[in-house]
């Protein structure tokens, strides 16, 4: 993602340099904490972005929209009390506005994706995984959808729509004659049409290849209980399918497998079978 859309980068480095600047300095800790108690709100932290997480980067994300201006402040104050140029850097990328659009898209698509993340890391995976992973690829064209809807009919419930505000908050803060020399005004609809959708489009691919579903991981949907008929005469019916498939592959990569993991396999298919004769008697 990153290589195809280079702006993701910029979001990355944003995201790990500001943690850096609060964590590091107990002064600029300090400063931000303080501002924030200014401001009437609660004094949080500033969120790690672990590149190798995406529950991490989808809250620092919110956690930055969410204390935009704070975080702003706390630079602007630091910078008076001592200018660095790194700290000045930071400054310049939290007012590019491609990046600060990646961040609200982020926010609004991580919030789908953390959920599949944590799926993924449950007991029951395999039990209905290529089912779980259709309802992301839906609810992420359904996002597709409602960021197009949204330049006309603004929609609270999306990140994306505090855009323009914090658009006006980089106005405000950027002096005139650099705002002259920089890019045009980014509108909505480029944002929409050039950044949102497009980074959406291309998640949903990455997705889609990634969790290729085999009709025999598919099988192993049997297993989840959920799905076990209450009609006794369905009952000797349920799984036989899968029970096959399972069997089947079973045959095929026995000589592939390791001891542990054909006896392991063996054991579920038994339990499933004996589940199903304690149901009917």
């Amino acid at each position: 993602m990153i290589k195809e859309f280079p702006v993701t980068e910029n979001v990355d480095t944003l995201l790990i340099s500001i943690r850096k600047l609060f964590h590091y300095s107990p002064r600029n800790y300090a400063i931000f904490q303080a501002i924030q108690e200014s401001y009437g709100l609660k004094k949080l932290k500033f969120i790690r972005a672990a590149t190798t997480r995406w529950l991490s980067h989808g809250k620092s994300c919110v956690r930055l929209i969410d204390r935009y201006e704070q975080v702003l402040d706390a630079i602007d104050a630091s910078l008076d009390d001592k200018y660095v140029p790194e700290v000045y850097g930071l400054r310049h990328q939290l007012l590019d506005k491609p990046t600060v659009a990646m961040v609200l898209v982020l926010c609004d698509i991580l919030r789908l994706v953390i959920n599949f993340s944590d799926y993924l890391q449950g007991e029951n995976v395999f039990s209905d995984m290529h089912i779980r992973c259709g309802e992301l690829i839906d609810q992420l064209h359904h996002l597709v959808v409602r960021f197009d809807v949204s330049v006309e009919r603004p929609d609270q419930d999306l990140y994306l729509s505090r855009m323009e505000t914090l658009f006006q908050v980089i106005d405000d803060r950027t002096a005139l004659a650099r705002r002259l020399r920089g890019p045009a005004m980014m509108t909505p609809r480029q944002v929409v049409e050039e950044i949102a959708k497009p980074v959406t489009y291309a998640l949903i691919n990455e997705i889609s290849d990634a969790f290729q579903c085999s009709p025999v991981l598919a099988a192993f949907s049997v297993f989840n209980l959920q799905k076990v008929p209450e009609n006794v005469a369905e009952i000797s019916l349920y799984g036989e399918v899968s029970i096959k498939l399972m069997q089947c592959a079973t045959a095929t990569a026995e000589s592939g497998l390791s001891d542990y993991l054909f006896c392991h396999f063996q054991r579920m298919i038994f339990a499933l079978k004996a589940l199903k004769f304690l149901y009917l008697i």
